[in-house]
């Protein structure tokens, strides 16, 4: 077998291995976006109040905060100053 026989037998077997795998399964994201779009009103309507505590119950003990222009600011902590 020469090397052209042996590249297209070998991309033969690919391209049918291919054609034989399964599709990737749907998946429904709606549920995934409505639940990021209630914690993004939560925040919205949490930040209108002014009470900082209340709004920090939207993030993460692990927050990391990076305003444009300045430094990130990291932790729960951190937001609070």
């Amino acid at each position: 077998m020469n090397d052209s026989t042996r590249w297209i037998s070998t991309g033969l077997v690919a391209l049918t291995t291919m054609a034989c795998a399964k599709p990737a399964p749907q998946v429904d994201t709606q549920a995934d976006v409505a639940a990021i779009n209630a914690v993004r009103e939560r925040e919205i309507a949490l930040a209108g109040t002014g009470n900082v505590n209340s709004l920090l119950t939207v993030f993460t003990s692990d927050v990391e905060f990076m305003p444009p222009g300045e430094t990130a600011v990291k932790g729960l902590d951190g937001l609070r100053k």
